[in-house]
C-alpha cells in the first residue's frame, strides 16, 4: 500500500557527504511489509545490489524482475524502484556518489563507460554463475573489512576495491549478455543519457547537449541514430515521458501540476504530448499502471 504523497521519496545516505567517504556498504535482511523498500523510491546516488536469498519481484522504472540469486541489480540516480517480497530477502547493497566512481588513472574514467548504469536498451540485471559469485564474494568481503576499518587511506582502498568490483561485473555483464565491449560510440550515448537525465526539464535542445559533450549536433545525431534507432530528440522526449510516468503513478500531484513540474506551461498541451508519445491519456496511464502494480494511495 502506498501512502498519499506529493512527491516520490528520495532515499539518501548519511555517508553521502563531502566530509565523509561517499560510499556505503550495507548488509540487507528484509522482510515482507518493509515499507522502506516496498514503497516506490529513488536515490541521489548509484547503487549495486547483490541478492543472495529470497523470493519476490524487483521493479525498476516499471520493469519487473523476478528475484533470482545470486543476481546483481544496478540502480542509477533518479530511477524509481521498489520490491514486492514473498519471502525474506538477503543480500548486499553498495551505494556511492558519481564522484567516488571516477578513476582518473584507468581506462574506465567515468560512469559513462560502464554498460549497466544509465542504460539504453540494456538490462540493469546480471545473474551470476557459481564461479562468478565466488569471485564477487571475495571482493565484497575485502570491501566490507576495509569499510569497517579506520585504516589510513581508507577512501583510496575502498575506491580501488570498487574499481576492481565494477571491472569484474563489467566483464561478466559483457559475457552473460553477449554485448560488445566498451567503445567510444556506446560511451558517447551513455554520456548523453546521463546528461539528459540530469537536465531534461530545463534543456531539451540536441545542440545544447552536443555542445556540453564537445561534439557536433550532426555527429551526435548520427551516432545515436545508428546505435539505438532513435534520434536524440526522441531520447529526450522518452526521458520526459518516463519522469511523467513516475510522477503519475507514485505521487498524488494533479496532471496539471505534473505538467508544470516538467516545464509545460499549458496542461492541455502536456496531456496531448503524453498521449501522442504513449497512446494513452495521463489519467488512464495512472489508473491502469496502479492497478497493474497494486499501487493504491490511501
Amino acid at each position: 500500500m502506498m501512502k498519499k504523497r506529493e512527491d516520490i521519496p528520495v532515499h539518501t545516505s548519511s555517508l553521502m557527504q563531502e566530509d565523509i567517504v561517499p560510499f556505503t556498504y550495507s548488509k540487507l535482511s528484509l522482510k515482507c511489509g518493509d515499507l522502506f523498500i516496498e514503497a516506490p523510491h529513488r536515490h541521489t546516488f548509484y547503487e549495486i545490489i547483490i541478492i543472495t536469498d529470497g523470493e519476490g519481484t524487483h521493479f525498476i522504472d516499471f520493469e519487473p524482475f523476478a528475484l533470482k540469486h545470486p543476481t546483481v541489480y544496478f540502480i542509477s540516480p533518479g530511477q524509481v524502484h521498489f520490491w514486492h517480497i514473498n519471502s525474506p530477502m538477503k543480500g548486499i547493497a553498495l551505494m556511492f556518489s558519481e564522484d567516488f566512481l571516477v578513476f582518473p588513472s584507468s581506462s574506465m574514467g567515468n560512469v559513462d563507460e560502464i554498460q549497466f548504469f544509465n542504460t539504453i536498451g540494456d538490462t540493469p540485471e546480471l545473474s551470476l554463475n557459481e564461479e562468478q559469485a565466488n569471485q564477487i564474494n571475495q571482493l565484497l568481503n575485502l570491501t566490507n573489512k576495509e569499510f569497517n576499518s579506520e585504516a589510513i587511506s581508507r577512501a583510496s582502498v575502498l575506491r580501488a576495491f570498487l574499481h576492481v568490483l565494477i571491472v569484474n561485473l563489467q566483464r561478466f555483464y559483457t559475457l552473460n549478455h553477449h554485448t560488445k565491449t566498451i567503445n567510444n560510440e556506446a560511451t558517447l550515448i551513455r554520456k548523453f543519457k546521463n546528461l539528459v537525465a540530469k537536465h531534461f526539464i530545463n534543456e531539451q535542445s540536441t545542440h545544447a547537449y552536443a555542445k556540453k559533450m564537445g561534439v557536433s549536433s550532426s555527429y551526435l545525431s548520427n551516432v545515436i541514430k545508428s546505435m539505438t534507432g532513435y534520434s536524440p530528440g526522441q531520447l529526450i522526449r522518452n526521458e520526459i515521458i518516463l519522469e511523467a510516468k513516475r510522477l503519475l503513478v507514485h505521487t498524488e500531484l494533479t496532471i496539471a501540476e505534473i505538467g508544470y513540474s516538467l516545464s509545460f506551461e499549458d496542461p492541455s498541451y502536456f496531456s496531448r504530448f503524453f498521449k501522442r508519445e504513449t497512446d494513452m491519456s495521463p489519467a488512464m496511464f495512472r489508473q491502469k499502471t496502479r492497478e497493474k502494480y497494486h499501487i493504491f494511495p490511501v
